[in-house]
């Protein structure tokens, strides 16, 4: 029946994953039923992987020429096929019951949230890549809370998700054009009462950046779009009622987390991870304040 088929989304810039990320999804326990690859790169990187999986009509390709994640994603629901959606970037590798846990989780609870899955980092040796994984997943598991023997999440991941169309359409909740566009979306979510369920058998390896330059670029951008969120959100209702979970249902993911990190490690790395840890703070600090002098300024010039 088509009301139980599933689409996956790919926005994707035309890494050289997306090749290994489609071998996968292919290879899954639970077959997808369309895979949509939304090409968002500025020459057509992605097209050239995809000529080698072009037989497979399950398997579709779009390039845009507007640049944005935002409208990558928007453009992969308005072209789906079908209501159920899955989300996943091209720097991930799902694991091969990615996909059938991600719709058992659907439908055990009745349909009616959205399905959060869990990361792990794929490089078990580079420290760029463990510092931003652990900067990503405590963020999410700070906001995680129980209820009911349930484990809930107050923010979204797009990089690895189940959501319904049915439920984007009707609450009017397509992405904007903003840098956390998934946190965006978490607000819009929270004020509609639509709950976000943690699954933990969902796993996913995320592909983390391997060299000092791009990770700090990351961060940097990073502190730009906590100013957006700020912007935007910071003196609403929505905000202030998340911080006020996030107080009232702590928890002790974070240090679970870092233990299991640095288990293992020898000194030189535990050092390592701790010093760059902490410069990402400075680096987020100056995104974040850039930000806000930019803002500030053409504010008072377009007075």
């Amino acid at each position: 029946m088509k009301k139980n088929k599933i689409s996956i989304i790919i926005p994707t810039i035309g890494r050289q994953n997306l090749f290994s990320l489609l071998f996968r999804l292919l290879k899954q326990t639970k077959k997808p039923d369309e895979i949509l690859i939304i090409d968002n790169s500025k020459d057509k990187k992605a097209f050239e992987i995809y000529l080698n999986f072009q037989k497979k009509k399950k398997i579709k390709y779009f390039f845009l020429k507007k640049q944005g994640q935002y409208h990558a994603l928007n453009y992969g629901i308005k072209k789906a096929n079908y209501d159920n959606l899955c989300f996943i970037d091209d720097d991930c590798l799902p694991s091969k019951d990615w996909l059938k846990n991600l719709y058992n989780c659907y439908l055990k609870f009745n349909k009616k949230a959205v399905i959060l899955g869990r990361n792990e980092n794929f490089y078990k040796k580079n420290l760029f890549s463990f510092v931003e994984y652990y900067n990503d997943q405590s963020f999410f598991e700070e906001y995680f809370y129980k209820k009911d023997k349930i484990l809930y999440s107050l923010f979204l991941d797009v990089k690895n998700c189940f959501l319904n169309k049915k439920i984007i359409l009707a609450n009017k909740l397509k992405f904007n054009n903003i840098i956390h566009l998934d946190l965006d979306l978490s607000f819009r979510l929270f004020k509609k009462n639509i709950k976000i369920i943690y699954c933990y058998q969902v796993l996913n390896y995320h592909l983390g950046r391997l060299d000092f330059i791009s990770h700090l670029k990351r961060e940097f951008f990073k502190g730009i779009g906590n100013y957006q969120i700020f912007l935007k959100w910071g003196k609403k209702w929505e905000y202030k009622q998340i911080i006020f979970y996030q107080k009232i249902f702590k928890n002790n993911f974070k240090k679970t987390l870092i233990n299991k990190i640095l288990n293992k490690k020898n000194y030189f790395f535990k050092i390592g991870f701790y010093l760059l840890y902490y410069f990402d703070f400075f680096i987020r600090f100056l995104g974040f304040n850039f930000s806000k002098l930019s803002f500030n300024f053409f504010s008072q010039k377009g007075r």
